[in-house]
């Protein structure tokens, strides 16, 4: 569950609601192909909001380590730039659904997802 900021979160409990969220993408989208995903009307596209759902977490989770922890930015620039871009992707979903590109989803949670768990990863580590 995703946690909004306050005296008791965590940037740890925001890196933990990423690598849940990234978990479940996986989960949803495995063993599919881009066509299984784009076609998946019949199913009332559950698949593709249940990853949309969880990109717009992984959004509010960057968001809220962005709050918590403002240095960021100047310690780790790679972190900084995936939680921003994080951060715009939510912002797009949530507020430009209608215009939502669903080779841009895939290409998120199968590219994109992987590296920036990996980095989160990490970064956690380091806590």
């Amino acid at each position: 569950m995703i946690h909004r900021p306050s005296k008791e979160t965590r940037v740890s409990d925001c890196y933990a609601d990423i690598i849940e969220a990234v978990t479940l993408v996986g989960r949803y989208i495995q063993g599919m192909s881009i066509e299984q995903f784009m076609a998946d009307t019949l199913e009332a596209n559950k698949t593709r909001d249940s990853v949309i759902k969880n990109l717009i977490d992984i959004g509010e989770a960057a968001n809220n380590i962005m709050q918590l922890d403002p240095g960021v930015e100047e310690r780790d620039s790679e972190l900084w730039t995936r939680l921003r871009g994080a951060y715009d992707m939510r912002i797009k979903l949530t507020h430009g659904y209608r215009s939502v590109n669903e080779r841009i989803v895939w290409n998120t949670a199968v590219d994109y997802l992987p590296a920036f768990s990996t980095l989160i990863r990490a970064r956690e580590e380091g806590l």
